[in-house]
């Protein structure tokens, strides 16, 4: 029996200690470096020379350790809304070996990590494309005196939502596959943008409710932060940055998965009602956005290519 968004996300308990892992592991090999390249610009006479190696293996390994983890990160979202996705639409969720299930659901659908990394950028850069196009909203407000407050909140709260419907759209590759084994992953995920503009409005109803939440524990989050740093003055300059990249990790490893979970079954909920892609919405997103045009040559496809509904 499906649960609730919050009940639907603990379920999944082995991802978010893990996704938890790998920030905090990052933050404290970011920690470590630092006061490293603190010593040795200490040791340095040159006062200028030390502050250039300092800035230029600070750069250098934030780049790195950056390109790393997106990659990591990439990956294992992608395991991560495989189990969501298979919950939400069946009702199944392992148990035990969640995290082999997911990555084996994304070796055997999507490929190895630069592929998932590849995917999902043209995916995110197709959908905020097809948001230009679609998101009228803002053009008829615009006509009303005074509205501009409610139309910056209005596009805030869709910008907000748009960084996690691209994994929407690989919870729905997911599924699709899981239906149809031969189908191209690029025209399935072709499909699911069509369906994202197609079914906006009504996942625009869950992305509402998503931002909200999103806002209300940031803001807990910010305030539980500023209670610590407070306490921690005489910490030192080390122990607030300690306290401020745990806040960090806590954001990204439960927050952000709890937003996606939410997303998701707006996002499944709306399909499911109206799951064929229309062949003139096709079309148009054919030719307005590039970054979906991108998804198509990789597929191997075309806009008159249409796919077949997805029993979700």
């Amino acid at each position: 029996m499906k649960k609730g968004t919050l009940g639907i996300l603990l379920k999944t308990l082995p991802f978010l200690g893990v996704r938890f892992g790998i920030y905090m592991a990052t933050a404290i090999a970011a920690m470590l470096w630092l006061g490293l390249l603190l010593l040795i610009s200490n040791a340095v006479k040159s006062p200028q020379v030390g502050i250039i190696l300092f800035l230029i293996g600070f750069a250098g390994v934030f780049g790195i350790v950056k390109a790393v983890g997106h990659f990591v990160l990439y990956f294992l979202k992608a395991a991560h809304i495989a189990v969501i996705s298979e919950y939400l639409t069946t009702g199944y969720m392992p148990e035990k070996g969640q995290l082999q299930y997911g990555i084996e659901k994304v070796k055997s659908n999507i490929g190895v990590a630069t592929s998932v990394a590849v995917l999902d950028v043209l995916i995110r850069g197709a959908v905020r494309q097809v948001l230009r196009i679609f998101n009228t909203i803002g053009a008829v407000l615009s006509i009303i005196p005074g509205a501009s407050f409610i139309i910056r909140i209005f596009n805030l709260i869709i910008e907000t939502a748009c960084n996690y419907i691209d994994e929407c759209i690989l919870g729905y590759i997911f599924v699709n596959k899981r239906n149809n084994p031969e189908l191209n992953t690029w025209k399935a995920s072709a499909d699911g943008i069509v369906l994202y503009a197609q079914n906006w409005k009504a996942i625009g109803v869950g992305a509402v409710k998503t931002v909200l939440m999103l806002w209300v524990l940031k803001v807990v989050l910010f305030i539980v932060a500023a209670v610590l740093f407070t306490s921690s003055l005489n910490m030192g300059f080390f122990g607030i940055l300690f306290i401020g990249l745990i806040v960090w990790s806590l954001n990204k490893s439960l927050i952000d998965p709890l937003a996606t979970v939410s997303m998701a079954k707006a996002y499944f909920a709306a399909v499911e009602q109206n799951p064929v892609p229309t062949v003139d919405l096709y079309e148009k997103v054919t030719n307005s956005s590039s970054k979906f045009r991108k998804i198509l040559e990789n597929a191997g496809s075309s806009s008159d290519n249409m796919a077949q509904p997805t029993n979700i």
